[in-house]
């Protein structure tokens, strides 16, 4: 095993002929062995919030039309509503399709929910 004088990656302290592969001294060592081995990695009151998930609601649409831009497709609702599709680039949907979409900010605009292949399958 090489030796060799190192400084600590933590606090900084200059540590002479100590092992090439050690990274703290033995202080720093600990508190980090400490830390990593407790159950709390927050202090009490300061836990990270969790954000309530909005329950998704799917809707099924049928590809009518393609529009000039490439990105939007026209669906129809199976009551008869119809609305905008916004796709990415490139994206294989074509007419015909049935797909789920789900609600975004605006009116009659809509996603994908989950993936599709490239013969209209849906993948998850």
């Amino acid at each position: 095993m090489r030796y060799c004088d190192k400084l600590c990656m933590d606090c900084g302290i200059a540590m002479k002929n100590v092992a090439v592969s050690r990274k703290r001294c033995p202080e720093c060592a600990a508190v980090r062995q400490a830390y990593r081995s407790s159950n709390h990695r927050y202090p009490k009151g300061k836990e990270p919030k969790v954000k309530p998930e909005k329950p998704v609601v799917e809707f099924r649409a049928k590809i009518y039309k393609m529009a000039m831009n490439p990105a939007l497709r026209f669906i129809e609702f199976e009551d008869g509503a119809k609305g905008f599709l916004r796709v990415k680039l490139g994206h294989p949907c074509k007419v015909g399709w049935e797909v789920d979409v789900v609600p975004v900010e605006g009116p009659d605009l809509y996603h994908l929910a989950g993936r599709y292949n490239r013969w209209g399958v849906r993948c998850a």
